[in-house]
């Protein structure tokens, strides 16, 4: 009955615990920018960094702790200086958009 009892109980303590999930500091701003994107429904982001910008504003996904632009240019996040929101032109209209700064 003791070694049951054991049993049941080590189970239970098994079942219990959960996985805790670790983020990093990418991901938590990934995290930070699909909310304010969310927010302001912002579906372009401008990209700048040291001799390179993006030329404009560029659609973007978040694909863990990198923002992917055009689908085919990844971003490290855990590079990125700031961002805030800003208004472009993209063709004859304003959009709302990303302006995102890294190292």
């Amino acid at each position: 009955m003791k070694k049951l009892s054991f049993i049941f109980t080590l189970l239970y303590l098994l079942a219990s615990c959960s996985k805790e999930t670790v983020k990093t500091p990418g991901q938590i701003t990934a995290d930070e920018i699909n909310s304010v994107a969310k927010q302001h429904s912002i579906t372009y982001v401008e990209i700048w960094a040291t001799g390179f910008s993006s030329g404009g504003p560029v659609t973007f996904t978040l694909e863990g702790q990198y923002i992917v632009t055009n689908g085919t240019r990844y971003y490290n996040l855990e590079k990125l200086k700031y961002f805030y929101t800003s208004k472009a032109t993209l063709g004859s209209q304003q959009v709302d958009t990303l302006e995102l700064y890294f190292e």
